[in-house]
């Protein structure tokens, strides 16, 4: 069994080497079926007027997993193009302050396409793996407007699982539904070609 991960100094967190292979073998938390009577968070957002170029940068943040606050959390996809794909592990490094502490989630669904008019979508799903501070379930997606409009969303169910997240439940909550409203601040930034991902 996996031992769940604590809070470290940033500091000393960022002079490990991440722990991808550690990640890798860890077994998902839970299942999308065991997620359904937890409580769900969507958060929505449009970036107006970015029209094909903007959605194509979202779609690059999307598949690439730079979408998040650098400041706040990064990521490293275990693939070899860095790509995110259905099995992929994704390991997370989160900072809170001058705390700081590594997590694990596994990709469950990819997928990308366009409706019967043209406007593309993408989207991605993952679950938290064995060792992580909260047990859930997240998706991102970002889809075309006919407008040249892109609407983003993010859909959460989760809830804390480490000792220490759920003894500071009121602060762990308050930082993610932060962070995920920096998520779509970021994500229209992108969108606009105002930072790159």
């Amino acid at each position: 069994m996996m031992r769940e991960m604590v809070p470290i100094p940033w500091l000393l967190l960022q002079r490990r080497p991440v722990a991808v292979a550690r990640w890798r073998s860890a077994s998902v938390s839970l299942t999308t079926e065991q997620t359904g009577h937890w409580r769900e968070d969507r958060f929505d957002g449009v970036a107006h007027a970015v029209g094909a170029e903007g959605f194509d940068r979202v779609r690059e943040a999307i598949l690439t997993y730079t979408f998040f606050p650098p400041d706040r959390l990064t990521g490293t996809v275990d693939t070899a193009e860095g790509r995110l794909a259905p099995g992929a592990t994704i390991v997370q490094r989160v900072r809170v302050g001058v705390m700081g502490f590594e997590s694990g989630t596994r990709v469950i669904d990819v997928g990308e396409g366009s409706d019967e008019a043209g406007r593309r979508f993408v989207r991605f799903s993952y679950a938290t793996l064995v060792g992580h501070p909260e047990a859930g379930i997240a998706t991102f997606s970002a889809s075309q407007t006919g407008a040249g409009d892109v609407e983003l969303g993010i859909v959460t169910r989760s809830r804390a699982s480490a000792w220490w997240a759920r003894l500071g439940w009121p602060v762990t909550r308050a930082l993610q539904l932060q962070t995920n409203r920096r998520v779509l601040d970021r994500l229209t930034a992108i969108a606009r070609g105002e930072v790159a991902a």
